[in-house]
């Protein structure tokens, strides 16, 4: 896990509290909720730069 030990004195107090907020719903997912997640990140990790593009563009039309 990169960042675990980062140097946290230049995070903003807004984006701290957006990662603890995202922390705590990952820890309140169900065990298959988060199996889920890891496959679907696993999935990406492994997509090509064009890939990420394609997805990233198809996320931004669905949340307009």
């Amino acid at each position: 896990m990169r960042g675990y030990r980062q140097d946290w004195s230049r995070t903003t107090p807004e984006r701290r509290r957006e990662l603890r907020e995202g922390a705590r719903r990952y820890l309140e997912m169900s065990p298959d909720d988060r199996r889920r997640l890891e496959r679907s990140r696993e999935e990406y990790r492994h997509m090509s730069p064009q890939e990420r593009r394609r997805l990233w563009r198809e996320y931004q039309r669905e949340r307009r």
